[in-house]
């Protein structure tokens, strides 16, 4: 009988950790995460074909004939690879993906974390302004939830009652 325990509990152990896993590439060897879009943007042509890890905020989708494209608003990535909104934005990017992506998927405000390359820079508009976006080809993308206040450890001292929602 405490066979089959420790093999439950092995089971449930494994099965836990790996749905922990944020981090988009089993081999992060590869991803260069000192660079954000901002950075990529003054640095100009120099780190063109970089393997990056950007996050942020959905802010449009548009399809076109082959592929589809995904302008984020980008913002620094935690431990667990989840955009950190309340930090400074670091700009734009679009990210662009081979094939039809559902706009209800990836909707405005929806929350997603990209590794791809760095291919080029683009020119285009914020409202009336010009900007310069920074282009990642998407090598994989997730969708993620946003980072919650109760997504990490709280340490609370008192007598009382506590809802969270």
């Amino acid at each position: 009988m405490n066979n089959y325990r420790l093999l439950f509990a092995s089971v449930f152990a494994l099965l836990y950790l790996s749905a922990c896993n944020t981090t988009p590439l089993q081999d992060t060897s590869q991803v260069t995460s000192d660079v954000s879009a901002r950075d990529y943007v003054r640095g100009g042509n120099g780190r063109h074909g970089s393997i990056v890890q950007w996050g942020g905020r959905i802010i449009s989708v548009r399809n076109l004939e082959r592929s589809s494209e995904i302008e984020i608003l980008s913002f620094p990535l935690d431990k667990q690879g989840k955009p950190e909104t309340s930090k400074k934005n670091q700009g734009r990017f679009l990210l662009r993906i081979e094939g039809f992506l559902e706009p209800e998927d990836y909707s405005v405000d929806r929350h997603v974390i990209a590794v791809g390359k760095t291919t080029e820079l683009v020119d285009g508009k914020v409202g009336e302004a010009d900007y310069r976006y920074p282009v990642l080809q998407a090598i994989d993308v997730r969708l993620i939830e946003p980072r919650r206040s109760f997504d990490y450890p709280r340490i609370r001292f008192g007598v009382g009652v506590g809802i969270s929602l």
